[in-house]
Parts: structure tokens; sequence; C-alpha cells
């Protein structure tokens, strides 16, 4: 992913009271991440890679991160989501909001075709 620019495309999402606050730079391609808010909140790109990117969100008194992610299907990639995850997590001090995508069948009533999950997949979500 390459970095990310203030408003460099400003489709009309004034209808919806939202305002660009970053968007990333795909070069020649369209961009395939739009951060937009209300005219109140301020959005500050901490982090990105192709896997996800994380936002401090300033509005009035409040601060919080928030972290989406949409994983790669294959899971070498998707472990080094979880690492660049586990960094960054370091560097959030304070509220956060993590979601996202991990593309993960942790069951065989998730799969629908093809070869059965492998367990070592599963154990990334399994608590406690």
């Amino acid at each position: 992913m390459t970095p990310f620019r203030k408003g460099k495309m400003r489709p009309p999402f004034n209808f919806l009271g939202l305002q660009f606050q970053a968007i990333d730079d795909c070069g020649n391609k369209l961009p395939s991440i739009w951060v937009l808010a209300k005219n109140n909140v301020k959005c500050d790109v901490i982090g990105y890679d192709a896997q996800f990117i994380a936002l401090r969100v300033q509005c009035e008194n409040c601060s919080v991160f928030i972290v989406g992610f949409y994983g790669a299907i294959l899971y070498t990639k998707c472990r080094i989501l979880w690492s660049s995850l586990g960094s960054l997590q370091q560097r959030l001090l304070g509220s956060c909001v993590v979601f996202g995508d991990f593309h993960a069948i942790i069951s065989n009533e998730e799969k629908k075709a093809g070869i059965r999950p492998h367990r070592s997949h599963a154990k990334n979500f399994i608590v406690g």
C-alpha cells in the first residue's frame, strides 16, 4: 500500500454529512481505503499496510484508536498480519477498537467445498 494523502479524490459524500480525512494513494488505480468523518472529528493515520489501517480518532475531548483489517487468504500472509497487529498494539495507548476479517475457517461446518481446514488455523481464535 502506498502512503495516505489528505483528499486526493473527493466524490460527493456531503449528502451524508461526511468529509474526507484521508485516502490511500494507489498510483493510477482508484483508492481502496477512504477515511470519512463528520467535520468535528479528526482522524490521523498512525499505521497501515496492505492488510490493515490504524487510526487515531479525536472528537471533542475524546480520543480512541480504531484498527480495521482485511486478512489475506493465504495463511502465511495472515501470520504477517498477526505480527503487524501485535507490534502496533504496543503503540495504542488508550481506548481501542479492532475489527476486520481474517478469512479464517475454524470449523468444518464453515467450509463449503475443497480441503478441510487445518487445525492450526483455529488455534489462533480459541480463547481459554
